[in-house]
């Protein structure tokens, strides 16, 4: 609920999916979409999954776990 509160207090959508990213860094992607959810805005919550999931690819490709296309 205070993160919730917290992050929903920002202005702007993509300050919003930012600060959810660095929640989840912090305390995990489940808590990040469950606040997100909690907040009700599907704009914010899907910026917040592409952003996760930029990072997630770089972190990849930079592990060379994946090779970039």
């Amino acid at each position: 609920e205070g993160d919730a509160n917290t992050v929903g207090a920002l202005e702007e959508a993509e300050k919003k999916a930012h600060a959810l990213v660095e929640l989840a860094q912090v305390k995990g992607v489940a808590h990040a979409v469950r606040v997100a959810k909690r907040m009700n805005d599907l704009y914010v919550l899907d910026t917040m999954h592409d952003e996760l999931a930029d990072k997630l690819y770089d972190g990849l490709v930079s592990k060379g776990l994946i090779v970039k296309e």
